[in-house]
């Protein structure tokens, strides 16, 4: 980087570069430590169907199966945010190809053991 030499008459103009950036990063430092992490961030109910854009009975449902992780706070559920997120990524998405091979044999079994009709 190049710098101007220090010298008596370039240090106004130093120390009020000085004062911007340390301004600059003061900003950013707040602006860090202001967010919430993640993994510490609770949703109610409707914050959680939204985020997982499913219906609230669908919610419970997985609630009353323990599907899904909860937690109850004086009566009311909570989730945690990292949490849900965890549980969508474990979810599989359609059939694995295992189980479409399995569900597969299992289809061409049923079919050729058919009877013929005389």
């Amino acid at each position: 980087m190049n710098r101007p030499e220090a010298t008596f008459e370039n240090l106004p103009f130093m120390v009020v570069q000085l004062l911007e950036k340390v301004d600059g990063l003061e900003k950013k430092i707040e602006a860090v430590l202001s967010k919430k992490p993640e993994e510490h961030e609770y949703m109610n109910v409707e914050q959680a169907i939204a985020f997982l854009q499913i219906a609230k009975s669908t919610l419970y449902n997985k609630v009353h199966k323990k599907e899904i992780p909860y937690v109850k706070f004086n009566g009311s559920l909570r989730f945690k945010k990292a949490e849900l997120r965890k549980y969508l990524e474990g979810q599989s998405i359609g059939i694995a190809e295992e189980d479409a091979q399995k569900w597969g044999a299992l289809a061409d079994g049923m079919f050729s053991k058919t009877k013929k009709r005389k």
